[in-house]
Parts: structure tokens; C-alpha cells; sequence
């Protein structure tokens, strides 16, 4: 169900635990170690980055916005 829902108008949502392992997440969705990192040091955050994905020709800004909920730990993340 929550894998079935859009972030705006097309984004994605994943969510990692305190360690970066993925809790839930997009089947093609691949989070690097920088980006856990990122989520892991801060309670909440916004940044963007570069990516090409297979089969297209050139890089694409991804712009990403994650909020740590505090009771268990997770990073609830959003992005496009």
C-alpha cells in the first residue's frame, strides 16, 4: 500500500532504518551510502543530486527530502 502511493506528481517514498537498511522501498530504488549517511546524521533534510538511470541518455537532477520519525527510528523519504 504505501509503495502504491505518489510523492507529488510522480515522486517516490522510502523508508530506512537508523542503520541505512531499507524498511521500504521502490523495487528499482537504490540507496547509496552517501545517502544513507545523509539521512542517518540528521533529522530531517532536503538535497539534490544527479543520477542516469538505464536506458536514458543523460543525467537528471533527483531532488530528495527526508524527516527522521523519532519513535523507531526510520528516515520517511520522499523523492523525484
Amino acid at each position: 500500500m504505501f509503495l502504491d502511493r505518489a510523492a507529488g506528481g510522480g515522486g517516490r517514498l522510502c523508508v530506512i532504518d537508523s542503520q541505512g537498511g531499507y524498511i521500504v522501498r521502490p523495487q528499482d530504488a537504490v540507496l547509496t551510502p552517501d545517502l544513507a549517511r545523509r539521512q542517518i546524521q540528521g533529522n530531517e533534510g532536503y538535497f539534490s543530486y544527479k543520477s542516469k538511470s538505464p536506458g536514458t541518455p543523460e543525467a537528471r537532477t533527483v531532488v530528495f527530502y527526508f524527516s527522521r520519525f523519532q519513535p523507531w527510528g526510520w528516515n520517511l523519504s520522499a523523492f523525484s
